[in-house]
């Protein structure tokens, strides 16, 4: 592997400054993100299970002192939510609290900074990963694949949801690749833990579980230590199971009926809705069996794709190579069963998703925690790239010079669609976008028409409506200036009309497709449009003249908690 140079051993310094580095950028970019219509929802959750933790194991009276509206918050036991995994949102709402940042400004914004830091855990854990099964560059490469993956990048600064599976699963890849390095006690409870993080943020996560015990069960067959890995197999399930149970409120009472009523959750759950695919409505209880690879196809940048199904290929080839000379000892090393493990992951999770008819939401979000896996078997690709033209420098360096090229231009296009990276499709989407599938379902954008409408009306309180199904969380989450000039009113009353083209049904998406008002402001990402403004009421000269006052108007709708949060995905 080595050129015969002789290289200066920098030790961790090369690592904590790239580090350095992207946790500073990611603290300057933070403030540029908006919040998404689950985040309150995700709060109310949290403050649920707080709830019912400090009053199994805090003194008397503590909750309700320490919980604000402790008395109108739901028992856990009669919550619809309450098998919602909260290992990344309890702590959050204890900081918050502990903190004393009650303004939805202050809280959010701490809550983004969490949600960063899990993340750059994440990422440690995946460089961590790679290094331990790859030379050691590999370890930076598959870092900045990821960060240069753009739905990737922005929602590591607001979903709590989805993205701290990401980081649990990254953090599993790096426990497991220390096991199949050292096989010790230790490092099995270490990756217990993991798993038991991954499940309780998502149940999905079992598959996980299930994987590595197939990985004993085949380093049992390739070494013929039977007796350890069983060991080992068995200590892992039960500290995985004990520890999933520890981390999750909700089954600490009747544990085993618990986890079944979760189980029966997951595949059919019990959100009922239409989501818009491939330019027909569709519901989410009958997803095509397509729905998940489709998803990943249009929003995945393609050079990622490509180093992804190269990387496949060439594990494939190598399989077949060793199964016809020197299979048993080739295959038992940390390298192929990581590999072997990762495509298990990505394969089984949505082969079964497909098997079982699961219900599915927006995009490909519920399913992210394979993306980890896909990017090591692209920082495979380029590593077989590297050693298989050994002595082709030429072919080498086309080939990396291709995929730093196309590194590049999507670092730049990341830089031309900010902040709106969330809604980002490659060139297989078919256009325009927002008439063949749900593109801000989650309005993490409207904060940039919030903040246009204050900038466009300098003074006094600024009427607004929503044409679309769009959500209240980023309005809340403004400073306490910003958001105390805005009003939300009837559409025949706002000086603005928001449209970001997320309906309710098919009637409602084409209606926001032809609405035939040239907008004030528009945002469009690759020349496809994904928000307007419109100035003016929807209807009439009356409108127009009772709108033209500042003072309150007593037909405007009250700013209820939740009141156009709509159908919250979960």
């Amino acid at each position: 592997m080595s050129d015969g140079a002789v290289r200066p051993n920098l030790g961790p310094i090369p690592s904590i400054a790239f580090f350095a580095l992207l946790l500073a950028l990611g603290m300057w970019l933070l403030p540029d993100f908006g919040v998404t219509c689950d985040e309150p929802l995700d709060q109310n959750t949290a403050a649920v299970n707080l709830k019912y933790v400090l009053d199994k194991i805090a003194p008397a009276g503590f909750a309700a002192s320490f919980i604000p509206g402790y008395a109108s918050i739901p028992d856990l036991a009669d919550f619809t939510d309450r098998d919602y995994g909260v290992v990344f949102h309890l702590p959050a709402l204890v900081l918050q609290l502990a903190l004393g940042a009650t303004d939805p400004y202050d809280a959010y914004r701490l809550r983004h900074i969490l949600i960063f830091i899990y993340c750059m855990g994440g990422l440690m854990c995946l460089f961590m990963a790679a290094r331990n099964v790859l030379p050691r560059g590999y370890g930076y490469i598959i870092v900045l694949m990821f960060a240069l993956t753009p739905r990737f990048m922005a929602e590591s600064f607001y979903n709590g949801k989805d993205m701290a599976v990401v980081a649990f699963a990254c953090m599993n890849l790096w426990t497991l690749t220390r096991l199949l390095k050292s096989q010790s006690l230790p490092n099995v409870l270490l990756h217990a833990l993991s798993t038991a993080l991954l499940v309780d943020n998502r149940i999905i996560g079992v598959a996980f579980l299930a994987t590595t015990r197939g990985i004993f069960a085949v380093r049992a067959l390739l070494s013929g230590q039977y007796l350890r890995n069983l060991a080992h197999a068995a200590v892992y399930a039960v500290a995985s199971l004990i520890l999933i149970t520890a981390f999750f409120p909700y089954l600490w009472e009747d544990t085993f009926a618990r986890i079944a009523e979760v189980f029966r959750n997951m595949s059919v759950f019990r959100h009922g809705g239409e989501i818009l695919y491939m330019g027909r409505m569709v519901d989410d209880h009958a997803l095509p069996w397509h729905y998940i690879p489709v998803w990943v196809g249009i929003t995945t940048p393609i050079w990622i794709l490509v180093l992804w199904g190269c990387g496949l290929l060439l594990y494939v080839k190598k399989l077949v190579k060793l199964a016809r000379g020197g299979f048993r000892t080739s295959l038992d090393s940390p390298l192929c069963l990581t590999l072997l493990f990762a495509h298990v992951i990505v394969f089984g999770s949505v082969l079964s998703v497909i098997a079982f008819h699961s219900s599915l939401y927006n995009g490909w979000r519920q399913m992210y925690f394979i993306y980890p896996e896909m990017l090591l078997s692209g920082c495979y690709c380029l590593y077989c790239l590297k050693t298989a033209f050994a002595r082709s420098p030429r072919i080498r360096f086309l080939a990396w010079g291709a995929t730093g090229a196309a590194a590049l231009w999507m670092f730049c296009v990341m830089i031309m669609i900010h902040p709106a990276e969330a809604v980002y499709f490659n060139a297989f989407a078919a256009k325009p976008w927002v008439e063949h599938y749900d593109v801000d379902y989650w309005g993490s954008t409207t904060h940039l028409a919030y903040e246009w409408m204050l900038r466009d009306q300098p003074q006094g309180v600024v009427k607004f409506c929503h044409e679309s199904y769009i959500f209240r969380a980023n309005r809340i989450a403004l400073e306490p200036s910003m958001r105390a000039r805005l009003q939300k009113v009837e559409c025949p009353l706002a000086a603005y009309r928001v449209n970001n083209f997320f309906g309710r049904n098919a009637q409602d998406y084409k209606r926001l497709s032809e609405i035939k008002d040239t907008p004030a402001f528009e945002l469009k990402v690759l020349g496809q449009k994904v928000l307007e403004v419109y100035r003016g009421p929807s209807e009439g000269p009356l409108a127009r003249r009772q709108n033209a006052s500042d003072a309150p108007d007593p037909k405007a709708k009250p700013d209820a908690p939740g009141q156009d949060a709509g159908a919250a995905r979960p």
